[in-house]
């Protein structure tokens, strides 16, 4: 509490707001005086700089948001790229291993029906899209 006023008085004494009728006795009234003044001090400096304040901040977001779309983009054809391997060495490993009949079976049945479910797949993905 006693500390408080005497940081009150030695402010309202620095901005000449109200009188300190006491004066600066104890050391730590002094070094605290001390303190405020080089704070205050280096507040003019800073406020006396001259910043350029030429930020662009639309564009570096953009820029920021374009990095991630990047990001995102490798992503994904790297999935993309590691599935079709998977598949076309299956499709090797089965080649040699299987029946041929049984190979084109499933080529039929694959080309059948990966249709009829690409569509709502990408219907989905199409409304989530426009949701954002």
């Amino acid at each position: 509490m006693k500390k408080d006023i005497i940081e009150n008085n030695i402010i309202d004494n620095y901005y000449k707001e109200a009188s300190y009728s006491e004066h600066l006795t104890s050391e730590t009234d002094e070094l605290f005086n001390k303190k405020l003044n080089n704070s205050l001090e280096k507040m003019d400096i800073v406020d006396s700089l001259d910043f350029p304040m030429d930020i662009n901040i639309l564009e570096v977001i953009n820029n920021a948001e374009a990095i991630k779309a990047k990001k995102k983009l490798r992503k994904e054809y790297l999935i993309f790229i590691s599935i079709c391997l998977v598949i076309v060495s299956s499709f090797i490993f089965l080649a040699f291993n299987v029946d041929i009949k049984i190979i084109i079976y499933a080529e039929v049945a694959i080309s059948v029906f990966l249709p009829l479910t690409l569509i709502p797949i990408a219907a989905r993905v199409k409304l989530k899209g426009v949701q954002r």
